[in-house]
């Protein structure tokens, strides 16, 4: 009885050492295989999954990717302009409503909307007769030489001496009216220039100058009238059209300049980030007069030195970079 339980635990020991030899032999053989198909994943060998080469996490590609996308443009000369923008109406220099004398029935009427008439012409007759009482036509007669603007009567139409016949105007030199806040009038002078833009031109620019300033503000608007002349007159602006205005109140010529869009503030002082080569770099700048689109530039920059305008709140001192074309997908 001894010597079989003697036997059975020989042959479990002899068991379990082959076991061992087996296991050893497999996780021998398993490494080579991985090397034979060149890592795990079929990665090339001494390169593990999620790194690329180099030991950046990625793959190819990557150092691309982690660079900044920008928009940018040069610093360049420019005039620079600060302006008051308000809107007003094209008016005529002189605009005259013409009354009949005595009142009765119009009886004939010689002028129509935008013919010329000289003073001293007669523009309509009006017959004063009432029933019983017999009068002899008595003629309107235009005390101005001008355009006919505006036709008030017709032939058969009761006036009296209180009824406007027609307004005539000189429309040989046109004015632009408009009226300015109050909190702008201490830059009014005569002879402020002003640009002047309209919806029929949309292309276009015309230049016009301040002639005439009322000397009293309107209480009840808190602004002031003023009129402006065209400085090159052109027979296709017409009185009544709208007109769109910046008054000009200072100027900087031929100065070095760059889009609004490119400065910032960095602790409470106006800075860009410059560009050099692939890099940024943040410069600050001292700005003078500033437009709608452009900043003059004083202190800090040099004629075509570029400065990053777009992607700006993504970068940092010394961010690299990558430039792209307006409207590219970042």
């Amino acid at each position: 009885m001894k010597k079989n339980i003697g036997n059975r635990i020989v042959q479990i020991l002899l068991l379990l050492i082959i076991a061992a030899i087996g296991a050893a032999a497999v996780l021998t053989l398993k490494p080579s295989a991985e090397t034979a198909q060149g890592g795990p994943g079929g990665m090339p060998p001494g390169i593990t999954g999620g790194q690329a080469p180099g030991g950046r996490p990625g793959g190819p590609g990557n150092a691309e990717e982690s660079l900044i996308a920008v928009e940018s443009e040069k610093a360049a000369r420019r005039d620079i302009t600060q302006s008051i923008k308000v809107n007003g109406d094209v008016i005529t220099n002189v605009s005259v409503k013409i009354y009949s004398d005595i009142g009765g029935i119009i009886t004939s009427k010689s002028v129509s909307v935008g013919d010329y008439i000289r003073k001293g012409e007669v523009i309509a007759k009006v017959n004063p007769s009432v029933p019983g009482q017999v009068y002899s036509s008595s003629s309107v007669i235009s005390t101005i030489s001008g355009t006919i603007t505006t036709v008030y009567t017709s032939v058969g139409d009761t006036i009296n001496t209180q009824t406007p016949v027609v307004t005539i105007g000189d429309l040989s030199k046109l004015l632009i009216q408009t009226h300015i806040p109050e909190k702008f009038v201490s830059v009014l002078k005569p002879g402020l220039k002003a640009k002047v833009g309209f919806d029929a031109f949309p292309e276009e620019i015309f230049y016009a100058s301040i002639t005439e300033i009322s000397p009293v503000m309107n209480p009840s608007s808190r602004t002031i009238e003023i009129k402006l002349s065209f400085d090159d007159p052109e027979g296709r602006i017409k009185a009544g059209m709208f007109a769109r205005i910046s008054l000009i109140t200072k100027a900087s010529y031929n100065t070095v300049s760059i889009p609004s869009s490119a400065v910032f503030s960095y602790y409470n002082q106006d800075s860009v980030y410059l560009i050099v080569g692939n890099e940024v770099k943040r410069q600050a700048v001292r700005t003078g007069l500033k437009s709608d689109e452009y900043v003059e530039i004083l202190e800090g920059l040099n004629e075509e030195d570029k400065v990053v305008t777009q992607g700006i709140n993504n970068l940092t001192d010394g961010s690299k970079i990558r430039m792209v074309e307006s409207g590219e997908k970042q």
